[in-house]
């Protein structure tokens, strides 16, 4: 290669050198330090969480926004469910206990209402000198009886509805509230599949109790999909259907374990329901969520 001489003052280059070492002129087209490497590529755009398909519940956490529940042995089981439940029930037991207490009020008001109507209802069947009063006292009875039996399926799923809700919101990591519990929001809809699964239910025990349990255990998401995906009557029981189907062998468990649990709070003066039934319905909403691939919050 040619030897290369200063501008300036025609001294001879050593090869590489970036200034004259006689006069100290930079040298032209001499090597530069190194350009430093262009930043890397911007990530790709993470999608925006969805917006939460109900009102009344924040909106479903977004990648890496709220971590998996996992329990103590990973992924869905029987024992994590309930751990769940137990976990998140004691998080929140005062907003549920005041839900609780209020829907038992309501309650033992409908009780007393409807003894008193058996027992205006039996003394007009027992006056045998009337007989229009006791036919009617007749009639009144079955009516009654069948009229309450509607409103006490009602009654039920009101109390699921609210604590269902509440049971959503935890998932997404919010405490829940008294006014959350007794929010209205799809009430309508959840009352009247309510009562059709009742029906529905109530003619399949008829069937020799096999078809009713088998109504019971492929129906008992349907709240979950009113309120959490905003669906109708018939498309909730439906999902419902599927969801059960798809996770057969995982909701077998879970349903033995729910009947199980409230078995217990039964016998415990009744009380233990006020523990039992969120236990049971967090426990259900852990399952509702992870079996469907959606995060949980810890």
């Amino acid at each position: 290669m040619t030897p290369r001489n200063c501008e300036s003052c025609n001294e001879t280059l050593e090869e590489g050198v970036q200034f004259c070492a006689s006069c100290g002129t930079p040298v032209s087209g001499a090597a530069v330090a190194a350009t430093p490497p262009p930043p890397p590529p911007a990530p790709a755009n993470v999608p925006a969480p969805p917006a939460s398909s109900s009102p009344a519940l924040p909106p479903p956490a977004g990648p890496g926004t709220s971590p998996v529940y996992t329990g103590t042995a990973g992924g869905f089981t029987v024992g994590n469910a309930f751990n769940y439940g137990w976990t998140k029930m004691q998080a929140n037991f005062g907003a549920i206990l005041g839900a609780m207490l209020l829907y038992l009020l309501v309650g033992i008001l409908l009780i007393a209402l409807f003894w008193g109507l058996m027992a205006l209802l039996a003394g007009l069947v027992g006056a045998g000198s009337n007989d229009l009063a006791a036919s009617l006292g007749g009639i009144g009875f079955f009516v009654t009886v069948g009229l309450y039996a509607i409103i006490f399926t009602a009654y039920f799923y009101l109390i699921q509805a609210g604590i269902v809700r509440g049971a959503l919101a935890v998932t997404y990591g919010k405490k829940i509230n008294v006014e959350m519990l007794l929010s209205r929001d799809r009430l309508g809809t959840v009352v009247v599949t309510g009562i059709g699964v009742g029906i529905a239910t109530g003619i399949g025990y008829m069937l020799c109790w096999v078809p009713g349990l088998i109504i019971t255990f492929f129906s008992q998401f349907f709240v979950f999909f009113i309120i959490d995906k905003r669906l109708g009557a018939m498309d909730s029981v439906k999902a419902s259907w599927a969801f059960v189907n798809k996770n057969l062998g995982s909701l077998i468990g879970l349903y033995i374990a729910s009947i199980i649990a409230i078995i217990i709070g039964q016998l415990l003066c009744g009380i233990g329901l006020l523990i039992a039934i969120p236990v049971v319905i967090f426990a259900q909403t852990y399952a509702y969520r992870t079996l469907q691939g959606e995060s949980v919050a810890a």
